[in-house]
């Protein structure tokens, strides 16, 4: 009658065991990405660049510059962004596509030498935060961005 027991245990956890760590629905950076907002959201020293960046900071309606509206960020190749630059150009000498290496440790990306923050990544949704100088003419040294990418 134990070996039944047994036998009864093992059938009954094997179900719940096959489910864990089911990462096919996971978000995925790899995809193509319009940008929706960007923004400063604070300005300081260096230590405006410790700001943490939620997802809220993100939330309103877009704001980009008008010449960005139309670019697409696609991150589908595991080592190099492609920036499609749109037809409404920030330059007369925009390029129609930028390419860019970049390489994703767990939440942090480097992009072209630059350290980006992931601060959301779901389905449809991807914000980013990296710190960065600003003009002398703003009377501040550094800013931390927030740019949020909604799937294309």
């Amino acid at each position: 009658m134990k070996l039944n027991r047994l036998s009864l245990l093992l059938l009954l956890a094997v179900p719940f065991t096959a489910c864990e760590d089911d990462d096919d629905n996971a978000p995925s950076l790899n995809a193509q990405w319009k940008l929706y907002s960007s923004k400063v959201l604070t300005m300081g020293d260096q230590s405006a660049c410790d700001y943490q960046v939620k997802p809220s900071d993100m939330d309103g309606a877009p704001s980009t510059a008008a010449c960005q509206v139309d670019d697409v960020y696609d991150f589908s190749n595991n080592k190099e962004l492609i920036i499609q630059n749109g037809d409404k150009k920030c330059t007369p000498t925009e390029s129609a596509t930028t390419a860019k290496p970049y390489e994703r440790q767990g939440d942090q990306l480097m992009i072209d030498g630059q350290a980006y923050s992931i601060v959301r990544l779901t389905q449809d949704t991807l914000i980013l935060s990296h710190c960065t100088n600003l003009p002398s003419a703003t009377g501040f040294t550094n800013g931390k961005v927030g740019m949020k990418f909604i799937r294309n």
